[in-house]
């Protein structure tokens, strides 16, 4: 039921680059939004995830506090790269030969955005706080993160539309430490 709940509303923020996309007659904003463009470097907030469309690379994966923040951070990272080139590979490929709960969803969106040609632009996503528990071998990281406002552009660069800020949100990771490394378990925002 956890699993299902939380599916669905990672599903709502996953649609929400549809919002809009029908009214392609309204104007695209002169610049794009604030929330689209980097701060310069010696303002970014700590715990800002990064804004580029760079692969993100998993971290060391020491079964320790750390360890397991840098993991969740890191499941963040490719969720945002995935939204941004509608590749969710880097994301998969810590989820195991199953894929993780709300990986298919997010699988399936972004074929569905690459067959339809767009793609969201999101940026400046800011990690307020995470909290860690354990439960047998499972842990769970709960981020307080602020989504920005952010804007979708279909393939030829054009403006598509204007999504939602989503402030005071939590990114939950379920994963599990074998072998030296973490797989994805669970993700999902709500």
């Amino acid at each position: 039921m956890r699993a299902i709940a939380a599916g669905c509303l990672a599903l709502g923020l996953l649609v929400s680059g549809c919002s809009g996309a029908d009214d392609r007659s309204s104007a695209p904003p002169s610049s794009r939004p604030a929330a689209d463009a980097s701060p310069p470097a010696d303002s970014a907030p700590s715990g800002a995830a990064p804004s580029t469309t760079a692969v993100p690379e998993p971290p060391p994966g020491t079964n320790d506090r750390r360890g397991r923040t840098a993991f969740a951070e890191y499941v963040l990272e490719a969720w945002i790269y995935a939204l941004n080139t509608n590749d969710p590979k880097p994301l998969l490929s810590v989820s195991g030969r199953k894929p993780c709960d709300g990986c298919g969803d997010l699988v399936a969106e972004l074929k569905k955005r690459r067959e339809q040609g767009w793609h969201v632009a999101l940026q400046g996503v800011r990690v307020a706080s995470t909290r860690i528990s354990q439960s047998g071998s499972t842990s769970r990281a709960v981020l307080s993160v602020e989504i920005p406002a952010s804007s979708s552009y279909n393939d030829d660069g054009t403006f598509r539309a204007i999504n939602p800020a989503h402030p005071g949100s939590r990114f939950t990771v379920e994963m599990t430490h074998t072998d030296g490394r973490f797989r994805l378990e669970s993700f999902s925002l709500y």
